[in-house]
């Protein structure tokens, strides 16, 4: 590294996603670990950000290969399927208002009531959709079935 180097995103705030999606990156760390392991500083993949955007998760990096965008891309696409906050694949949706989130059922319940504040919710098959409310009761807006 330089002395004039500005440390990019991940460097100053980690991983900006919650835990539910840690799995996913598993196999980008396992990838850029190994091919960095004979690589110079200056010729090593580092990873500039990691975050949740519109739902979903973003990796960025400096460079890569075809392989590593590979399985970006493959943990980007998984990520709109699982829960970002415990990881589940069952009953997963996202929220329609506000921050929008990828989040299963039983994790949109609990934050509502935490937060004391209603969220629309709508299941990833579009045929579920829900005002939760902090009380814990939910109103359907729509069903598909």
């Amino acid at each position: 590294m330089h002395n004039d180097y500005i440390p990019h995103p991940y460097d100053l705030f980690g991983i900006e996603c919650e835990k539910g999606w840690f799995k996913l990156l598993e196999p980008i760390f396992d990838y850029i670990k190994e091919y960095n392991k004979d690589k110079d500083d200056e010729h090593k993949i580092q990873i500039t950000q990691i975050k949740e955007k519109w739902g979903a998760l973003r990796v960025y990096v400096n460079f890569g290969t075809d392989e590593l965008f590979k399985l970006i891309d493959e943990a980007e696409d998984k990520s709109e399927t699982v829960c970002e906050f415990c990881g589940s694949e069952e009953n997963v949706g996202s929220t329609k208002t506000g921050w929008i989130l990828t989040i299963c059922l039983d994790c949109i319940k609990k934050q509502v009531k935490d937060e004391k504040f209603s969220k629309v919710w709508i299941s990833n098959d579009g045929k579920k959709e829900y005002i939760i409310n902090p009380d814990e009761t939910f109103q359907e807006i729509t069903s598909k079935e």
